[in-house]
């Protein structure tokens, strides 16, 4: 009897180990996948920050077409690459700010505790204007960025 009683002691501490590391893997488990949904969620935030942000830059845009009519608002404005990390007051002219920001930003805003990046390439032609919207933030090390594009036309 004291056999039978001593292998079924080493029996259920061979159980209580097994038990406990299936535990540990599934917590290990558990813990990745919300790590992942967190940084998902941040990341998804970001994105959405940053589309909101070029889509202010494209609404000035818009504003001055309606505003400029065609020909002045095609006239007025010269291609190039533009940082708007500020953007122009209502009665501010877009060609006058964007003369004032000729270039890549090499400077960021800070939004909600991160650092972006609005950087406007304007392409013309003889009948449209094109103006591309890049926001950027980086996301621990990585780059990150939106890219929003509009065309106009005379007969829009």
């Amino acid at each position: 009897m004291p056999n039978k009683l001593s292998s079924q002691r080493g029996q259920s501490i061979i159980e209580v180990l097994i038990a406990t590391l299936v535990v540990g893997l599934v917590m290990v488990a558990i813990a990745a996948v919300l790590t992942m949904s967190v940084k998902n969620t941040a990341e998804g935030r970001y994105r959405n920050v940053a589309t909101s942000e070029g889509q202010q830059v494209l609404e000035i845009f818009r504003r001055e077409r309606v505003r400029l009519g065609w020909s002045a608002f095609q006239t007025a404005l010269i291609g190039g690459e533009y940082c708007l990390n500020s953007l122009p007051a209502a009665d501010d002219e877009l060609a006058d700010t964007l003369a004032q920001n000729i270039g890549v930003c090499e400077e960021s805003y800070e939004l909600g505790g991160t650092a972006f990046t609005r950087d406007v390439l304007v392409q013309k032609t003889a009948d449209e204007v094109v103006v591309v919207v890049t926001v950027g933030w980086l996301d621990g090390d990585q780059p990150r960025e939106v890219v929003l594009e509009q065309e106009f036309r005379e007969y829009q």
